[in-house]
């Protein structure tokens, strides 16, 4: 048997027994789970607005008749409301959470979709906006709460479904809320299934700065040059100094490297050549930039936003010191921080990913590799408490844009192995190093 999945003939009872129920339930969960997330899709929940109570309905309405689960909605704004699902198991155990976000990105340039955003299946796929981003993991989610329920003599300690109402905006009132006042969303570790694969496990995830540099100059005419700089070209000189912070030395802890190499080959698949040498360095990257009124009047005020992203083994304060630094040289220019997150990662062999990487081998017939994450998810939050925390959801096709779409293959083999997965976890103790 692979580790912690068991073939038919080995394995203990409770692991048996859940495999059972997932191939009994096997010629359904096709329908039952496309059938719930078409439910999700055909429920917006984009952010802005950040509306996501018709949402929260759809998922409560969902878990009502499940046994053994609780529900609770917790409102953080007449707009935001979150979800804990609660599964218990026969006693006192161990928690895992599935963690991710109702909200989306909002409709882009309705037009140019060829299929209903609303939600719709064909040629394999299932479309709609926010599929991946993350409606079809909420729906492997609680597709696996399904499969638990229905076996849950078999474990004991209990399983969380940690439901966020505000991530797209990186709002406060969203998970960060449900960490810091209902501690039952801590787990003992914690699978976000947030876009990604199923092929490729996240560990960890870069750190970000997020920062606005405004410049004020005195105006003059645009032909006096002799009368002072455009804030534009200050600004520009600026920025040109921020470039170089994308050749700052590096030092990732050997474990990290390790497996960045090691997933090279299947992460660029799924995510593009090059993302190997992004998850290596630090990245910058001017977003937004705005000044001047008149071509013949030099800019008075210019402003740009510049997303940074760190490295494992790279903080915080030693990018800001430098930035700080840079700016210093310019009395013009002042900087105001949005967003200050330090790169976070759980051990490269911790439990839950080899749990993952066990079922994830049972379920595609290939063991998935395990590395970093170039974007962010609610996922850091927990690992800034220091819970083992994975990434693992579905492969994104045109996130956030026309005809976002994600494979009906996959939803299914992505719900067998949380499955698996959290069953696992639950019904045996943590692992012996």
């Amino acid at each position: 048997m692979v580790m912690g999945i068991p073939d038919k003939e080995s394995g203990d009872a409770s692991d048996i027994e859940v495999w059972q129920t997932i191939s009994r339930m096997s010629a359904r969960a096709v329908s039952e789970t496309e059938a719930l997330l078409l439910a999700l899709l055909a429920q917006p929940s984009p952010n802005p607005p950040g509306d996501t109570r018709g949402l929260a309905d759809v998922i409560e309405d969902f878990v009502a008749d499940l046994p053994g689960v609780d529900c609770q909605r917790v409102v953080t704004d007449e707009l935001i409301h979150n979800l804990i699902i609660t599964l218990k198991g026969t006693g006192a155990g161990r928690r895992l959470v599935l963690n991710g976000h109702l909200d989306t990105f909002p409709l882009a340039n309705p037009d140019a979709w060829k299929r209903d955003p609303k939600g719709e299946c064909a040629e394999g796929n299932i479309f709609g906006l926010g599929v991946s981003d993350m409606k079809g993991g909420l729906a492997a989610a609680l597709q696996c709460l399904k499969i638990l329920s229905k076996c849950r003599s078999a474990f004991a300690g209990e399983l969380v479904l940690a439901f966020a109402g505000d991530e797209e905006g990186a709002g406060k009132l969203g998970m960060e809320y449900l960490l810091e006042n209902h501690p039952e969303t801590i787990g003992d570790a914690v699978v976000t299934v947030d876009a990604g694969s199923p092929e490729v496990l996240r560990f960890g995830e870069k750190g970000a700065i997020w920062m606005e540099l405004s410049v004020k100059s005195k105006p003059f005419h645009a032909a006096h040059v002799h009368l002072g700089t455009s804030a534009i070209e200050t600004l520009t000189d600026v920025l040109n100094e921020l470039k170089r912070l994308r050749n700052w030395p590096v030092e990732l802890p050997e474990d990290v490297s390790d497996a960045i190499e090691t997933a090279s080959d299947t992460s660029e698949q799924h995510s593009g050549a090059g993302e190997t040498q992004v998850l290596k360095t630090v990245s910058v990257n001017f977003t937004v930039v705005k000044g001047g009124h008149l071509t013949n009047v030099s800019a008075e005020t210019c402003a740009a936003n510049v997303d940074i992203r760190l490295p494992a083994g790279v903080s915080v304060d030693e990018i800001k010191s430098e930035i700080t630094a840079i700016i210093a040289r310019y009395p013009q220019v002042s900087a105001e921080y949005s967003v200050l997150d330090e790169p976070n990662w759980s051990a490269p062999g911790c439990e839950l990913v080899r749990l993952l990487q066990d079922s994830g081998e049972k379920v595609l017939g290939k063991r998935p590799v395990a590395t970093m994450r170039v974007g962010q998810s609610d996922s850091r939050l927990y690992r800034y408490r220091g819970v083992p925390t994975v990434v693992c959801g579905l492969t994104p096709q045109n996130m956030g844009g026309a005809d976002e779409h994600v494979s009906q293959q996959e939803l299914y083999q992505l719900t067998t192995m949380l499955a698996l997965t959290s069953h696992h976890f639950l019904s045996h103790g943590p692992e012996q190093s």
